[in-house]
């Protein structure tokens, strides 16, 4: 339990009530759209300033991997996503497999489908590599743990999963309602 806290303390402690929050005076960098099935799906790549005031200066590349695993944390991140919504997003990212997508140091890269969005944060000082199924999965299984039951007095609006923070693994997913 004390692991846990400390580690959700690392992570979000530059953030205030969210990544987006925590982003600063974050400057939209690229736009785009990806067709899936009938549907859009917006990709937005913030560079983000408010990032760096948690980051140590040095970080060794060696070992540079992106784990699948994360620990979550439910919280609510402003108006409730829908489960509906979350699933079709996590179907589209999957759906490029076994491609990836980079993101930049303290850069935040948002996938967003109707009333859901995954934000894949990078908190550190090299760029990462990500792939599309991981992504997926971990914003699928925080969206399930978080608001899968909603309505219910146990569903949070929202939640995040957070990178083991292991050598050269930082990071965070932020799965939000991005209206």
């Amino acid at each position: 339990m004390r692991f846990t806290a400390l580690l959700i303390t690392t992570a979000i402690s530059i953030a205030s009530a969210s990544l987006r929050e925590a982003c600063g005076d974050g400057k939209i960098i690229n736009t785009s759209t990806i067709s899936f099935e009938g549907g859009d799906i917006t990709v937005t790549e913030t560079e983000c300033p408010g990032f760096t005031s948690g980051v140590p200066e040095e970080r060794s590349e060696v070992g540079k991997r992106n784990v699948p695993q994360c620990n979550i944390l439910c919280r609510s991140t402003g108006a409730q996503p829908l489960i509906g919504s979350c699933n079709k997003l996590t179907d589209a990212l999957e759906s490029h497999y076994p491609n990836k997508f980079t993101v930049n140091p303290n850069t935040m890269v948002t996938f967003t489908y109707s009333s859901c969005a995954y934000g894949y944060a990078n908190l550190d000082t090299t760029p990462y590599d990500v792939c599309y199924l991981n992504f997926g999965y971990n914003g699928a299984i925080t969206a399930s743990q978080c608001f899968g039951n909603w309505p219910a007095t146990t569903a949070t609006a929202g939640g995040y999963c957070l990178s083991p923070e292991t050598a050269s693994n930082k990071w965070a997913i932020e799965v939000f309602n991005p209206i």
